[in-house]
């Protein structure tokens, strides 16, 4: 393959996840599954199929798979309308689709790649546009704006997204987080949102040279924020819904 990412994934995680699916049965029932995924019907939001397919293909060496993924990027005409310019559900749909073209763009036409890219800073621009302060969808939105700064180089977003005193990652991890490590909405399908998106930055910026998971202050709050869902679970791994939150299994 003529990938090398370096963002959303690497060739290490690769290599590692093809020694799995080699080695495992679950592993190589998971791959498979991924290769066999078939379009996702949706009339509103980004689907995650690009993602799917490229990561998949990517670890099976299949490059038909991969191009179906480049197919399906090219698919996608206007980020932001596809979404009804809800910055929610651009924030939910945005990694996945930057983590697919990192890993397909060799195989998409020069021009195509240049539409993505501006596709995806109109995506950020919108984003940043929509000031959520301390709330979960900031949280999701720094998750995007980080992704699309490391993928491009541009550094601004990056120290917009980590850096923001009213609403960057690390205003969240001192103030948003509660002692127990609840996030401040109080409601555990926001708490899981956050902690989904959370993973994911602390994972991008891992991959860039930043350690979040050791550092002596914020490590210790990240770890609670995973750490106080198990203890709010129930004996068959449920946890109760709070305010607009339904039941979910973890």
């Amino acid at each position: 393959m003529e990938s090398d990412p370096s963002v959303f994934s690497t060739p290490g995680e690769l290599n590692a996840a093809r020694e799995k699916a080699a080695a495992h049965p679950w592993a190589h029932d998971t791959l498979e599954g991924l290769l066999a995924h078939r379009p996702t019907k949706t009339t509103r939001g980004i689907p995650d199929d690009a993602w799917r397919w490229a990561l998949a293909g990517a670890i099976a060496g299949r490059r038909d798979v991969m191009q179906r993924a480049a197919d399906a990027l090219c698919a996608q005409r206007d980020l932001v309308a596809a979404c009804g310019r809800s910055t929610l559900l651009i924030g939910w749909g945005l990694c996945p689709y930057m983590g697919a073209f990192e890993l397909v763009r060799h195989l998409l036409p020069a021009h195509e790649q240049q539409r993505i890219l501006s596709m995806l800073q109109a995506a950020a621009a919108a984003l940043w546009a929509n000031n959520r302060k301390d709330s979960n969808w900031q949280n999701t939105h720094n998750m995007v704006l980080l992704g699309y700064g490391l993928l491009t180089g541009e550094k601004t977003w990056v120290a917009r997204a980590v850096e923001d005193e009213q609403r960057g990652l690390l205003r969240h991890l001192r103030a948003c987080i509660r002692r127990e490590g609840l996030w401040w909405e109080g409601t555990p399908g926001y708490h899981l949102n956050v902690l989904l998106h959370l993973q994911v930055t602390t994972e991008l910026l891992r991959r860039a040279g930043q350690d979040l998971y050791r550092d002596p202050e914020l490590g210790p709050v990240i770890k609670s924020n995973y750490d106080v869902l198990l203890r709010a679970m129930t004996p068959d791994l449920t946890v109760f819904g709070k305010n607009d939150d339904g039941p979910f299994e973890s």
